[in-house]
């Protein structure tokens, strides 16, 4: 039955560990798993196949595999901000 996982537990995205509960990368799988698991429970309200279902569920699996991997790639390759060791400068700056 669809209850089982609406994210597969066989995808890259399902098995990369959690870093914070906020991560921006993590909140979207599970947006993404919640929309899923909807649409099948829709689908399968409206009569559809076992077979139809499965076809949907693995579709929307693979779907949500590409949008992970360009999410991970596109934060991946973001440079990290260098932040100025000495601040004396700022500080003089809010005085005025």
């Amino acid at each position: 039955m669809i209850a089982r996982g609406a994210g597969g537990g066989d995808g890259a995205g399902s098995s990369r560990p959690i870093s914070s509960p906020n991560d921006p990368i993590e909140l979207l799988r599970r947006d993404f798993q919640a929309t899923q698991t909807h649409i099948l429970q829709v689908m399968q309200d409206h009569t559809l196949t076992q077979y139809q279902l499965r076809k949907v569920q693995g579709q929307l699996n693979r779907m949500e595999q590409a949008i992970m991997d360009r999410l991970e790639i596109s934060f991946v390759s973001v440079p990290p901000i260098d932040v100025p060791a000495d601040d004396s400068e700022t500080d003089d700056d809010l005085d005025d």
